[in-house]
């Protein structure tokens, strides 16, 4: 018959079987090392446990030679970068990273030179999810030399809604990453009229694309040409998907922040709270797409004088991109330097100068030393020094600046 324990019970088993009074009976790194082999002897490669399991046993008994070998294998990458999986992938190469045994760019650039991919796969197909994985880990180069790649593999084919879905990749990332925005207007363009031409001018792909198109004109100071374009992908994100998916979510995003660079403040709260909520809904609140509308409702705050709400948005998205995408990526040195602004505002000088010396670690690793952007803030750095009476030490940051500039 079923057998029926209690959690005491089985806790009081597990506890007699792995420990010997108050010390472990078993080594949990050979443990780990126990389970990462048995997994690897599976022969399901893809199974979902296996994809769950083995990478967590090989870190945690750390193999992570091992780890980066079993990751590199574009069979698993393509199983693991999906939503389900795609932030544990993120973590894993970060894990790898950081122990400095290889990066995610350099093996994945290998298999794509070697042309080593799996038998019966799509090759362009591939190559673009590739080059969105490295786009999210802020390996732009990378990731807009491989976009091309897949472009020209697409090229020769048939499947114009790939060409363009390429093209609209390729905007997303000349506008928010390089600030090209002319440039992504052209590309979102020519791709709004593949979609348009092959699906219909009320699809969804018509409305993503809009609403790009309309950020994009925001950043490039067309105001009047971004509220016309994002009030349309708006009516067609609604009519299609209704007002609670992130998709919609991501239209009332921009239109926000359309709103607020016209310093029309309510406006845009309303907008980023209404797709603060909706991404709350979809993804829960430790999501990088939920941190994504905090950090921008604690800029709105700054600039409305809320200090304490802004403060507390601020912390909130912070906490959440360092955990999901790890402290060195861009978008935690964003919001490293919106709190610099936060805490400057308010004369807190000592937050201000812990916050903008970790801003400016952060973006040596991601720009290099010699970046401007290190060099502002390296001006930042010098001018909270003088604010706290350490003159000697604000002259060594213009100094460093100088070299730069």
């Amino acid at each position: 018959g079923l057998l029926n324990f209690s959690n005491s019970d089985l806790r009081k088993a597990i506890t007699l079987y792995f420990t010997a009074g108050d010390k472990p009976r078993i080594n949990k790194k050979s443990l780990h090392m126990t389970l990462a082999k048995f997994y690897s002897n599976q022969t399901e490669i893809t199974s979902p446990r296996r994809l769950e399991e083995l990478p967590y046993q090989l870190e945690r008994s750390h193999q992570l030679s091992a780890l980066s070998d079993w990751l590199s294998d574009l069979v698993i990458f393509d199983a693991l970068y999906t939503p389900a999986h795609m932030y544990d992938l993120l973590r894993y190469w970060r894990t790898i990273e950081e122990a400095k045994v290889c990066t995610a760019v350099q093996r994945y650039s290998e298999k794509i030179s070697l042309g080593r991919f799996p038998s019966g796969c799509v090759v362009a197909d591939l190559l673009y999810r590739i080059g969105s994985f490295f786009e999210d880990t802020a390996a732009y180069e990378a990731a807009q030399h491989v976009y091309v790649m897949s472009a020209d593999h697409y090229g020769n084919t048939y499947r114009r809604l790939e060409v363009a879905n390429v093209g609209k990749a390729l905007a997303r990332l000349l506008g928010v990453h390089k600030g090209k925005y002319d440039e992504s207007i052209l590309k979102l363009k020519a791709a709004m009229q593949v979609y348009v031409e092959e699906l219909g001018e009320d699809h969804v792909e018509v409305g993503i694309c809009l609403n790009m198109l309309g950020n994009a004109y925001t950043n490039n100071n067309n105001r009047e040409e971004a509220k016309k374009v994002l009030d349309r992908a708006l009516q067609i994100m609604e009519t299609n998907l209704g007002d609670d998916d992130s998709r919609t979510a991501d239209v009332l995003y921009n239109l926000g922040a359309l709103h607020f660079v016209s310093r029309e403040y309510q406006q845009a709260e309303d907008c980023f709270l209404k797709a603060m909520n909706i991404k709350l809904r979809v993804f829960g609140d430790r999501h990088p797409e939920f941190a994504n509308v905090v950090h921008r409702l604690g800029s709105l705050y700054i600039e409305s004088d809320r200090f304490v709400d802004a403060e507390e948005c601020l912390k909130w998205a912070l906490a959440v991109r360092e955990e999901k995408l790890g402290s060195n990526h861009s978008r935690v040195a964003q919001t490293l330097r919106h709190m610099i602004s936060l805490y400057e505002l308010q004369e807190k000088w000592k937050d201000a100068l812990d916050i903008a010396l970790r801003a400016l670690a952060t973006t040596r690793v991601l720009e290099g030393s010699q970046s401007s952007t290190v060099g502002r803030i390296l001006m930042r750095v010098g001018t909270i020094h003088k604010e706290m009476g350490n003159g000697h030490l604000a002259k060594e940051c213009y100094r460093e600046c100088l070299e730069i500039w």
